[in-house]
């Protein structure tokens, strides 16, 4: 890709969203489905955020660790 690239020349034309209240399977389903590691989440049309797969996993394990430290350290090891 050149520096100067236009990101209209790479990005997608159709994207993938997730609705702002899909919960983390659904989010996990479309990951896996798509092989994409983020989506933007939308409320109707308005941008809202980005969910990565980080994010997803994060909350995901978040039970089992004391802080959002142990589980950065844990993800970053994997």
């Amino acid at each position: 890709m050149k520096k100067r690239e236009p990101l209209s020349s790479i990005m997608t034309s159709d994207p993938v969203t997730v609705n702002i209240n899909a919960t983390l399977t659904e989010v996990r389903n479309l990951m896996a489905k798509h092989g994409f590691r983020h989506f933007p989440v939308v409320d109707g049309n308005e941008l809202k955020g980005i969910v990565s797969q980080t994010d997803v996993m994060r909350l995901s394990f978040g039970n089992m660790f004391e802080n959002e430290k142990e589980i950065d350290s844990t993800m970053l090891d994997m």
